[in-house]
């Protein structure tokens, strides 16, 4: 697996909320928001939700997704944030466990709610931002051993 480069790491250990996107059993786009943390060595965005929830419920049988995230406050002079496509995984009891431990350290309050830690498998991910020294966009995709900036 090719490491995510440090300035999208840096953004995403730098923010709280991502928007999932993905398909609902209706066959319908749906989304919804959720605080995340990122396992930057495996490549995972983790989040915490109830079994019952309706995006639990489609996710299960529409595991490939999207989303976003951008800064907790926008600064319109600034544009940043980070679009991604990955599939959510069936995770093994070490995956599980250490994905359980990932999600809390950052979240320490989620211990008192109940729920599910979710596995997603990034596997493209493009940064925006007009900040310097990026200026433009930022791709990255598993498996490639370089990123492109353009």
């Amino acid at each position: 697996m090719s490491t995510i480069p440090h300035t999208i790491l840096q953004f995403l250990h730098s923010q709280t909320c991502a928007t999932i996107c993905g398909i609902n059993a209706e066959q319908v786009p749906s989304c919804f928001n959720c605080f995340y943390a990122i396992d930057e060595t495996n490549g995972y965005l983790l989040f915490k939700s109830k079994s019952e929830s309706c995006h639990s419920q489609w996710l299960r049988f529409h595991p490939i997704i999207a989303g976003t995230v951008l800064p907790d406050t926008l600064n319109v002079l600034n544009i940043q944030g980070v679009q991604w496509e990955g599939r959510v995984i069936e995770a093994t009891a070490t995956i599980a466990r250490n994905a359980w431990k990932c999600y809390h350290k950052r979240h320490p309050a989620a211990l008192l709610i109940p729920g599910n830690i979710w596995i997603i498998q990034l596997e493209k991910i493009k940064m925006t931002s007009g900040s310097k020294p990026l200026g433009k966009k930022l791709n990255w995709v598993r498996g490639k051993a370089d990123y492109m900036l353009i």
